[in-house]
């Protein structure tokens, strides 16, 4: 996806989300490699390719919190409950 479809999306008021870049990202003729899914949703947000434009910086902020409380659930999960451990 480049700037072509962002113009035309433009042109004809058509909503464009820009959700992810994939694991490799080509941005002004420079290649990145982008292993991470969460970073590749906040590249793909930095782009400014969404339509109609969006707060960068809430939506960073938003991800990266829903990370952080996926984060804290997964560890969560692992703990060992009182109920779990083996009794006599």
């Amino acid at each position: 996806m480049g700037r072509k479809v962002h113009d035309a999306c433009v042109v004809n008021n058509v909503q464009l989300i820009f959700g992810q870049t994939g694991n490799i990202f080509i941005k002004d003729g420079k290649e990145y490699k982008i292993r991470n899914r969460i970073e590749q949703m906040v590249q793909a947000l930095k782009s400014g390719l969404h339509y109609p434009p969006v707060d960068i910086d809430a939506e960073v902020n938003d991800i990266l919190e829903q990370k952080k409380a996926m984060k804290e659930a997964m560890e969560a999960r692992r703990k060992p409950k009182d109920s779990d451990k083996f009794h006599c």
